[in-house]
């Protein structure tokens, strides 16, 4: 395994001798090439999350947990009702032709974090261990933004910071928010923290062992699947938003889980795909949440969720 940490011009150039010289891959040296434009040309990754933070006039900590360091997000809007919106990334740029591992996989492009940007609820974004800057930190391995991406070790460190903070904010209650495989984490969190009232994942990775089969990736053997574990508990409303352009997680892999869910739901959106264009619909599907227009309630009135097209739901399992 080979590991690439692009940070500069001369790493690029050193790389690309390197993987000319051994490979002689000229689209090896092309994807290279795009990923350094897009995550180490202005500074870092990390730096670039930074500047997108700090432009939505977002507050930056550092939290710890029983073994690493999270870079938080917050926009200190106040609680409403008790409830901490807790906004989760997906897995970022763990790999770079499959056979690279990048050395620091913090997202080039933290969809989420622009999703926050116009959350007027109390809200959170909680980086994942050795992310966003402290991938070299004592206890980061490579394999905890790879195979055991979604393991206990990055749940357990996950759940600490959500309940330190819900804490620290007097929350009573979370809204878990998680893009990708972030989706997959906030389902994974979802069984160890009582306080979740509702879980929404947005082209959620929910069954890892299907995405990696799809796809012809490694298998994640280090990883938890949610399609795998146990049932949530029925208080906790799920909400799965899919593209149906979505060739990376296309609908068809939440099938599975919903049915098995008592209180989960899909919807598919026409037309989008895994990044885009989930923005635009953000504020209104917020409002909608927090005022109770849940699917739970589709069969007595309208359902209110800005959705293309109803999908399905654990119910059609039964019938």
């Amino acid at each position: 395994m080979f590991t690439l940490n692009l940070e500069s011009p001369s790493d690029l150039r050193n790389c690309m001798l390197h993987c000319s010289a051994n490979t002689g891959r000229l689209r090896l040296l092309w994807l290279l090439l795009v990923v350094f434009v897009l995550g180490g040309c202005a500074s870092t990754p990390t730096g670039a999350l930074q500047s997108i933070a700090a432009r939505q006039g977002l507050d930056e900590s550092v939290e710890l947990s029983q073994n690493f360091s999270h870079r938080l997000f917050s926009n200190n809007k106040p609680l409403q009702e008790g409830v901490l919106n807790v906004y989760l990334e997906g897995d970022g740029l763990p790999w770079v032709f499959r056979y690279f591992v990048v050395a620091d996989p913090t997202p080039r492009w933290p969809m989420m974090l622009h999703l926050m940007a116009v959350d007027e609820s109390a809200a959170v974004y909680i980086g994942r261990p050795c992310y966003n800057g402290f991938s070299e930190t004592p206890g980061c391995t490579p394999d905890l933004w790879t195979s055991a991406r979604y393991s206990p070790t990055v749940v357990n460190s996950m759940v600490d910071i959500v309940r330190l903070e819900a804490r620290r904010r007097g929350a009573t209650q979370v809204n878990l928010f998680g893009h990708s495989g972030g989706g997959a984490l906030a389902l994974l969190m979802a069984e160890s923290l009582p306080s979740t009232k509702t879980v929404v994942t947005v082209a959620g990775n929910i069954d890892i062992e299907g995405w990696t089969d799809l796809h012809g990736y490694s298998p994640l053997f280090n990883s938890l699947n949610p399609v795998t574990r146990p049932a949530l508990n029925e208080s906790i409303v799920q909400i799965h938003l899919m593209g149906g352009n979505d060739d990376n997680i296309p609908p068809t892999l939440a099938r599975k889980w919903i049915w098995k869910q008592p209180n989960s739901y899909g919807v598919e959106y026409a037309g989008y795909t895994h990044g885009c264009c989930w923005k635009p619909e953000w504020r209104r599907l917020l409002k909608q949440i927090a005022r109770g227009d849940l699917p739970i309630q589709f069969s007595a009135k309208p359902f209110k969720l800005p959705e293309r097209r109803f999908l399905f739901t654990n119910t059609e399992a039964a019938g």
